[in-house]
């Protein structure tokens, strides 16, 4: 007998946006980022965003570098999974 085991997010709204494939995927690229650092700021993310398919064939890193320092002005913050999926 197999578990089961999804992403669970508080945010309803959020959870509903995505399959749990899809959570399940993006939990797996930010644990990796958290585990070689400790942590997840706004700095490590442009290139992660990088490999998802999403946005690897629209920006390039300097582009979502420039997003995301439109958004967050201390890109040494640190973020939580949920802001990372918003």
């Amino acid at each position: 007998m197999s578990s089961f085991v999804g992403v669970l997010v508080s945010d309803q709204w959020l959870q509903s946006q995505f399959t749990q494939v899809q959570l399940r995927t993006l939990k797996s690229k930010f644990v990796s980022v958290k585990t070689q650092t400790g942590r997840v700021t706004v700095g490590d993310l442009p290139p992660v965003f990088k490999k998802l398919n999403a946005f690897n064939e629209l920006l390039n890193e300097d582009e979502i570098k420039r997003i995301l320092g439109e958004s967050y002005k201390n890109m040494e913050e640190e973020i939580d999974f949920e802001s990372f999926l918003r």
